[in-house]
């Protein structure tokens, strides 16, 4: 027997919550795509977390490779207690 499930949502009454259950996917994607980012920057110090540009003085710096993995385990931590499934 094939397991399904259904959801239903009484619009536009529910139309927030209806938003938020079809955007889980991309949050999940959203959150992998940074924890990949965080794991590059901290590993092979490339990728988007590895420089910043100083909003007020305009000056490319590099980020802190310890804060940056910090980061990445308070992420995959909540992602954990909130028990969020992992991608395949």
């Amino acid at each position: 027997m094939e397991a399904k499930a259904t959801l239903e949502f009484n619009l536009p009454e529910q139309e927030h919550d209806f938003k938020y259950a079809c955007a889980g996917l991309d949050a999940l994607l959203t959150l992998n795509d940074i924890d990949q980012e965080l794991r590059s920057a901290v590993r092979y110090h490339s990728g988007e977390f590895t420089h910043y540009i100083h909003e007020e003085t305009g000056e490319r710096k590099e980020c802190c490779v310890e804060t940056l993995y910090h980061v990445r385990k308070v992420i995959n931590e909540m992602i954990h207690d909130r028990k969020l499934p992992e991608l395949i």
